[in-house]
């Protein structure tokens, strides 16, 4: 009894015969009922405050904050050097960060601390933009209070870590409680999970709360805005 999967897709089509042979409860016991609907509570409780994406929110601060306060990242106080670094193009997820060195393959640049490094780094990984160059690193505004921004920064991500393990551990109690409202043993449980964790099935990921649509630019680059 399987459903057709379109691959690269959200779709999934079920066949009546499918839906015919669930094994729909029609009387809930009151216990599960509750326990479904305080599940599901809650899961709507912490999906409204994983919305919060530390990183989201990053772009949206460091877009304000360079507004009336910024360093163009070529400034000589922020240390940028290219000595290391003689790639054209680079893919954004080549990038990895060390300290206060960015770096892809053999290639380095370093900043004058790991905050600032750290800041970049996001910056531009979290970026519509698939390749990045020297002279596209060179033009980016970063805001002059880099250290306390990364400070809150750190902060709001180790919140969204709870929220999102809360969140996994609530989805969790909700698949429990309807194993138990269908009698699922638990060879029946391990074949649900296997199914569902292999190919074409686990190309049918949900959207969490915490995903954005698709990526955005930042606009905070000298073209963008300081032109």
């Amino acid at each position: 009894m399987r459903t057709a999967v379109l691959e690269g897709s959200s779709r999934t089509t079920i066949y009546p015969r499918t839906l015919e042979a669930l094994p729909w409860v029609r009387n809930l016991e009151p216990d599960i009922e509750q326990q479904l609907v305080d599940g599901y509570n809650n899961l709507a409780r912490l999906a409204s405050i994983a919305r919060n994406n530390p990183n989201e929110w990053l772009l949206s601060e460091v877009e304000t904050q360079i507004i009336t306060s910024r360093y163009g990242l070529s400034d000589r106080r922020l240390g940028l050097n290219f000595s290391n670094w003689s790639k054209e193009d680079v893919l954004a997820e080549e990038l990895t960060l060390d300290g206060n060195c960015i770096g892809a393959d053999l290639f380095s640049l370093e900043l004058v601390d790991a905050d600032l490094a750290e800041l970049v780094y996001l910056l531009l990984i979290n970026s519509t933009d698939e390749t990045t160059s020297k002279a596209t690193i060179q033009k980016l505004n970063v805001p002059q209070d880099y250290t306390t921004l990364m400070q809150t920064y750190r902060q709001r991500f180790a919140d969204f870590q709870e929220v999102e393990s809360d969140f996994f551990n609530a989805l969790n109690q909700i698949d429990e409680t309807v194993y138990t409202m269908f009698n699922i043993t638990d060879e029946e449980k391990n074949h649900i999970e296997h199914r569902l964790g292999s190919f074409p099935l686990n190309k049918l990921q949900p959207r969490y709360p915490w995903e954005t649509v698709r990526p955005r630019s930042i606009k905070a680059y000298t073209e963008d805005r300081f032109a």
